[in-house]
């Protein structure tokens, strides 16, 4: 009976951590980060793109010399995915400026291309 009792308790432990585990997806978002002039679009080279959730960095990287990037970011399901996620640029010749807080990521994969406000040059 002990032992009965021992695989009952076992049993639900199992089931019960393992029923509450929150997956999370990991989004891909490519692009290029360029300044707009009069004449011409051009590109941000060097510039460090980087994603804050809940006040901290989570993920970050840097632009080629044609001024694209590749960034992914672990996105919770359930409330992971309505979630702000605040996105900004920074470089030596940049300081660190916000671009966008976006909350709800519509596909696991997209391309943004990020035109620099005014403000940051």
């Amino acid at each position: 009976m002990k032992t009965l009792f021992l695989y009952i308790i076992l049993f639900l432990t199992f089931i019960l951590s393992t029923s509450f585990h929150f997956h999370s997806i990991d989004v891909d978002i490519s692009g290029k980060i360029y300044r707009a002039t009069s004449t011409s679009n051009l590109p941000v080279k060097g510039a460090k793109l980087f994603v804050k959730y809940k006040g901290e960095i989570i993920a970050e990287t840097e632009t080629d010399k044609l001024g694209h990037y590749e960034i992914t970011i672990n996105v919770g399901l359930g409330n992971g995915l309505t979630n702000t996620y605040d996105f900004y640029v920074t470089s030596t010749k940049i300081d660190t400026c916000f671009i966008k807080s976006i909350r709800q990521f519509k596909s696991e994969e997209f391309t943004w291309n990020i035109k620099l406000p005014g403000r940051c040059r």
